[in-house]
């Protein structure tokens, strides 16, 4: 099941928030401007260089600015190396965004020229990101003979916000592996520990007892699926999809707005009792592909019928009466007009039909639930049909806390990248400043059209609003309505009320009319950077980002097991020291069992599951293991046609 609620609700489920990074923002005197600001970081004293220093080599030197720069949140990379008979006299070492990336100059006059170009490049061209925004923060060492090298320059402020806490980890100068884990690697790869095996979840089951696994999707704002949660259920009637919904509502606060289903009747009947002022939505896709196996061979070859129900079905410039004009012509053209299928879905139209909810704000989950068939094959790294309830638990946890990292990976991007801009208008550059990257291309891509792509027609100005006739390549006449006074656009296609994102018929008409800046109410909250960042829970009720401060044991024996093996790895090649350090280890541990003789110390079966699970044993157990059930299409079903000539 797909789900989507308002903006609070949406988010408050899947957003990281963003912790504070430690920097002190320095404006300039009589300069508000964003690039005329200056960050200075804030950092313990013992890593904060000072000009005079003197370090004892140049390794030295750079080692002692990288640990300044991994506390303080920013990358960094050598420049300009002076030498003089072979030896370094100067080497300067920059802030990674130093400098600007280089980008063809282009006069606002040839802007179409610009959208041209663009839209000849090859499709499959990967878009990358800068970060580069010429920050001026470096240090210059210099050589003192034979005493090492002196701290000669060092430029502390940066012109852009410090990476945040949470995003450190995705710094060049984080991502490395000591000796101890590079060790580990290969010991794994001589016993010949390969990938996981993919197995499959949701097929039919999940599990040895054959229980019903229903996942909760949405999409986050970087248009990504996210889990809001999942029941298990042993049937897939009424009474079990209405006890799902009601906790799901419990567990969330409220009911979303709008959730997309299978055409399943039980679910219909749940979803109608349970949360009756939420839209109900088929998915488009499920039932498009059963066309070519509901009627004739003949039919399902037709290239004009099957194009005719297509440009019917998937379209959003039809309104109500269009389509029911369009849908009785295709009818009665094919003599389908009392095809029990076709009737069926026509009744249901409401429910599938995209000009029944042109108006209702979705979120990207307009046609199809594929958001969830999408997450069906993430799950399937995670899971095995034979888990057991505590093993599935355990393990979507596992599943969790890889969207939670693949959802801060995306955020860093968006937090520090540039993308490459393709107009040289200021509405485009103030969009990159507001909306993630993955939606960001999205609006960019209108705003070329809006160049290239779209003409007026006409303009019919009254004293209320003016109104301009928009064409686009598709040969479509869209309208919209512009009103002065309060700044409010209006249009036909009633793209911006059902995705919250400005399309390309709007664009047009602030560049005719010269606006150069997205009014505040346009600006959809879903789709921002920061706006909406919010806790996220793990299967436990903690809160993502603190469950590594908060459970301590788990960090230290981390920590522990990462010391050994590095320490292993010094001196594993000398008997000596080897010696040495297994007599360290077990005088270590003969004084532990020593202190643990009064019955801490316990190895048999129920604590290690207890240790393993992480919580001790309940003195009453409420869970039982559910019976078996027998679940819809488990078994053997009658075959369609279209089935039936894919197997021969």
């Amino acid at each position: 099941m797909e789900v989507h609620g308002d903006n609070d609700y949406a988010m408050e489920f899947h957003s990281q928030p963003a912790t504070p990074t430690k920097y002190q923002e320095v404006p300039n005197e009589g300069s508000s401007s964003y690039d005329e600001r200056h960050w200075v970081p804030q950092c313990p004293g013992n890593y904060i260089p000072k000009v005079g220093m003197v370090l004892k080599d140049l390794d030295d030197a750079i080692r002692f600015y990288r640990a300044y720069a991994a506390e303080a949140g920013f990358d960094v990379r050598k420049t300009t190396t002076t030498k003089k008979e072979g030896s370094v006299v100067w080497q300067y070492v920059v802030c990674s965004r130093e400098g600007k990336k280089h980008v063809p100059t282009i006069s606002h006059n040839d802007a179409s020229h610009v959208i041209g170009q663009a839209a000849l490049s090859k499709p499959g061209r990967r878009r990358r990101i800068s970060k580069r925004i010429g920050c001026m923060a470096r240090v210059a060492f210099r050589i003192l003979g034979h005493d090492g090298y002196v701290l000669s320059i060092f430029e502390e402020q940066h012109n852009h916000p410090l990476t945040s806490l949470p995003y450190r980890p995705f710094l060049r100068i984080n991502r490395n592996i000591d000796l101890g884990h590079k060790k580990f690697i290969l010991n794994c790869a001589k016993a010949n520990i390969g990938t996981m095996k993919s197995y499959r979840l949701f097929k039919e089951s999940v599990g040895g007892y054959m229980m019903i696994f229903a996942p909760f999707t949405g999409v986050d704002n970087h248009k990504k699926c996210v889990t809001f949660g999942f029941g298990l259920l042993s049937s897939e009637d009424a009474e079990s999809y209405s006890w799902l919904l009601r906790s799901f509502m419990n567990a969330m606060g409220n009911a979303p707005s709008c959730i997309i289903t299978d055409q399943d009747p039980s679910l219909r009947i749940a979803i109608e009792a349970v949360l009756p002022q939420t839209k109900h939505r088929y998915c488009m896709w499920h039932i498009m592909n059963k066309l070519s196996g509901k009627v004739c061979p003949v039919l399902s070859k037709d290239t004009e019928f099957m194009n005719r129900i297509n440009q019917m079905v998937w379209t959003h410039y039809l309104d109500k009466k269009e389509w029911k004009a369009q849908w009785r012509s295709v009818m009665a053209d094919y003599n389908l007009t009392e095809h029990s299928w076709f009737k069926s879905l026509y009744t249901l139209r409401k429910f599938w039909i995209l000009a029944y909810f042109r108006d209702l704000f979705m979120a990207g989950l307009l046609r199809t639930t594929s958001r969830s068939e999408s997450e069906n094959s993430f799950f399937d790294d995670f899971t095995n049909r034979n888990f057991s309830l505590v093993e599935l638990l355990m393990q979507f946890q596992s599943a969790m806390e890889d969207q939670c990292f693949k959802f801060t990976c995306l955020n860093s991007e968006s937090e520090s990248g540039i993308p490459v801009f393709k107009t040289p208008l200021k509405i485009e550059k103030q969009d990159a400043s507001l909306f993630t990257l993955s939606v960001f291309y999205d609006v960019q891509k209108e705003i070329c059209a809006s160049c290239f792509s779209c003409a007026i027609v006409c303009i019919q100005n009254s004293e209320d609003a003016s109104e301009y006739q928009i064409s686009d390549v598709s040969g479509m006449i869209s309208t919209v309505r512009y009103c002065a006074r309060d700044g409010t656009t209006h249009c036909s296609c009633k793209n911006y009320e059902r995705i919250g994102l400005l399309w390309r018929h709007i664009f047009v008409v602030f560049k005719n009319l010269k606006i150069e800046k997205i009014p505040d109410f346009y600006v959809t909250n879903r789709w921002c950077k920061f706006h909406l960042l919010k806790p996220m829970f793990d299967v436990g009720g903690s809160e993502m980002d603190k469950v590594s401060f908060t459970d301590q044991n788990k960090t230290l024996v981390s920590r522990l097991m990462s010391d050994i093996h590095f320490c292993i790895a010094l001196v594993e090649h000398t008997l000596d020291l080897l010696l040495a350090f297994s007599n360290t280890i077990n005088q270590h541990k003969e004084a532990l069992i020593d202190k643990l003789q009064d019955g801490k110390l316990s190895s048999d079966t129920s604590s290690v599951f207890e240790n393993f699970c992480g919580t001790s044993a309940p003195s009453e157990v409420l869970v039982l293991p559910p019976a078996q059930v027998s679940t819809k299409g488990s078994g053997k079903r009658i075959k369609g046609g279209k089935e039936v000539s894919i197997e021969e």
